[in-house]
């Protein structure tokens, strides 16, 4: 996650640690031992920290096998819950009581209001800034398109919000979707269940269990696509393109030489830099991509 002052936060899954990264230097600024454990800095335990996103001066964790929302604040090394209590359910409910499977994706929208990927209950959770947390979709495991009761998702990792909606990498859809928060109805933007790593205009464009999303000023979302080891980009009419990366293996340089292997993670700054969790090469990567008017 890009966060305040320049600083980017790394969720260190298996390292059960928040890291931090600023001119270079790395950090660790919370976590070390596999545990769940509410303290400052080393003290606090993480269970597979996953997805972060920034909210105003704090950071949210998806604390992936905690099944919880956990909050970091980066002044104080304090890491507090948020909501969840550390065992495997499915809740709507208000901090402790409510309850999650596995969630591996947190964004914040311009309201104020978190979006949850719930990924092992195959939902989208909200989480509102008084710390209900509510469903907002309940159709179950599946591919389908529609409002919530009816919208399906399979195993979706991560959550980008821009403007009113919500952009979902459906994993193992092997899809892009969308979810608009003013309707509550839920579109696919790319991608279409079918595994592949071919470009192409919505549906007919392919994805590898995508696993990451982020998305800039301009609306152009970014993809992790982490079993094709690529990293590709969607335009706002559903065009997707390759941005860098071919097959599995490490080489920086120019795009079209450069390689990754399963990418998990991606982050944009406000520069339009790229930052890349590339976690089977246990780097993190940095794209200074070139802008595409449109």
């Amino acid at each position: 996650a890009v966060a305040f002052q320049g600083a980017v936060y790394v969720a260190d899954y298996k390292g059960n640690r928040i890291r931090a990264i600023k001119n270079g230097a790395v950090t660790t600024a919370a976590g070390g031992v596999y545990g769940l454990n509410n303290a400052k800095g080393a003290a606090a335990q993480f269970r597979h920290p996953s997805g972060m996103a920034v909210d105003k001066n704090t950071i949210l964790i998806a604390d992936r096998d905690n099944h919880a929302i956990r909050r970091l604040d980066p002044a104080t090394g304090a890491v507090t819950a948020v909501a969840g209590s550390g065992s495997k359910g499915l809740k709507d409910g208000s901090g402790g009581a409510a309850a999650f499977a596995g969630p591996e994706g947190i964004t914040v929208a311009d309201t104020g209001v978190a979006y949850v990927a719930d990924t092992q209950n195959n939902r989208l959770r909200r989480l509102k800034q008084n710390g209900l947390v509510e469903s907002i979709t309940v159709g179950g495991i599946g591919f389908a398109d529609g409002p919530g009761k009816v919208a399906k998702f399979a195993f979706p990792a991560d959550v980008a919000a821009y403007k009113k909606q919500v952009y979902v990498a459906d994993t193992v859809n092997h899809a892009i979707r969308l979810f608009a928060t003013d309707s509550g109805t839920t579109s696919t933007l790319a991608g279409n269940k079918i595994l592949g790593s071919a470009d192409g205009k919505g549906k007919a464009a392919r994805f590898n269990y995508p696993r990451s999303v982020a998305v800039n000023s301009k609306g152009v979302v970014f993809v992790a696509d982490t079993g094709g080891h690529r990293l590709r980009r969607i335009l706002p009419d559903g065009t997707v393109t390759t941005l860098a990366g071919t097959s599995a293996g490490y080489t920086d340089g120019p795009a079209e030489a450069a390689l990754f292997s399963k990418p998990w993670g991606v982050a944009v700054d406000a520069a339009g830099a790229l930052w890349i969790a590339d976690s089977d090469n246990r780097r993190i990567r940095k794209y200074h991509l070139v802008p595409v008017e449109k």
